[in-house]
């Protein structure tokens, strides 16, 4: 009977440290990129986004809705899609980070004729897990597809987010060649909700009631010796 009781407080404890918990790697991280592309306006180009998993990292997916600019998206015949990437920039784009494929890349790309601004919303999701991390990486190139623009890093990238084993995203952004930082990019996720003060009482009064238990049969047991 004790070892039962002592199991009950365990497994009510751990119930209750699981409801205070923070959420953080349960729910999708969603981040909002913009780029200031002024430089760029009336040039043609392209806009290109990948998600690659390293040997290791959980199944996880980016799926990137939102799109946004006063310039102009080239037509589906100018969309390249490569490895685990589908969808249109103009309605949703997904692209997940399993193992790389021949091509070497889990890679979205589609011609534009820049404005003023590129803006669009990026979720990661899915089972995090794993031993290693995935990124996910926001470039621009020339009309040649090749010349990188606004951003000095040797990979391309404007922007970058690390999606570590534990959920947590560590975004990055890289300035141009005039050291400028043309890309910004915010966290919409939020911080890991706080519990209600009413689930504090209840979980509060769930353990006490349970002490009030264990005291009684402590109780019972002296008084039958």
């Amino acid at each position: 009977m004790l070892r039962t009781t002592r199991n009950v407080i365990l497994w009510a404890t751990c119930f209750a440290l699981t409801l205070l918990a923070p959420a953080g790697a349960r729910a999708s991280s969603v981040f909002l990129i913009e780029t200031n592309t002024s430089s760029l306006a009336g040039l043609s180009g392209y806009i290109d986004l990948q998600y690659e998993g390293n040997a290791g990292a959980g199944a996880s997916t980016a799926t990137i809705t939102g799109f946004s600019t006063n310039g102009s998206l080239g037509g589906p015949a100018t969309i390249s899609l490569m490895g685990d990437a589908s969808g249109n920039l103009a309605s949703t784009v997904t692209i997940l980070n399993g193992a790389l494929n021949s091509s070497g890349y889990n890679d979205y790309n589609q011609a534009i004729t820049f404005g003023m601004f590129t803006a669009f919303e990026v979720a990661l999701s899915g089972p995090v897990g794993g031993t290693a991390n995935s990124g996910f990486a926001l470039s621009f190139y020339a009309s040649d597809d090749m010349t990188n623009w606004l951003s000095t890093d040797p990979s391309g990238a404007s922007a970058a987010l690390t999606v570590e084993p534990d959920g947590t995203v560590l975004p990055v952004t890289y300035a141009d060649d005039g050291g400028d930082y043309d890309t910004t990019v915010t966290n919409e996720s939020g911080p890991s909700p706080v519990p209600e003060p009413s689930s504090f009482f209840a979980v509060g009064a769930g353990l006490a009631l349970l002490a009030g238990a264990v005291r009684s049969r402590f109780s019972c047991l002296a008084q039958n010796r």
